[in-house]
């Protein structure tokens, strides 16, 4: 699992009734595609630009829904890969390996 992997997995098991309800596998595919779909939508300024931050809240609100994650602490969930995604940005915008 890679660094932003890793950051996102932590975002989406942050509770701990997630991690019981879907389970430790499930969410490491979860963020592992999380950050394959946050690395296609981040683009350079993302943070400034009120449109990309709208696109990229509705493609993790989407993918958590479709993948099973609990709703009750979807929005938490939102919040703290958007907080994973800012740190991991730069990177990406710049074509680093994940």
């Amino acid at each position: 699992m890679s660094a932003d992997e890793w950051a996102c997995y932590e975002a989406v098991a942050h509770h701990g009734p997630a991690l019981v309800q879907m389970g430790d596998d499930k969410l490491k595919a979860l963020a592992a595609e999380l950050v394959i779909k946050l690395r296609e939508k981040v683009a350079i300024d993302w943070d400034r630009k009120q449109s990309v931050q709208a696109g990229i809240r509705a493609t993790v609100k989407i993918l958590l829904a479709q993948r099973g994650y609990p709703p009750d602490y979807s929005d938490e969930a939102i919040e703290l890969v958007l907080k994973q995604t800012e740190v991991f940005a730069e990177k990406w915008t710049t074509g680093e390996a994940a």
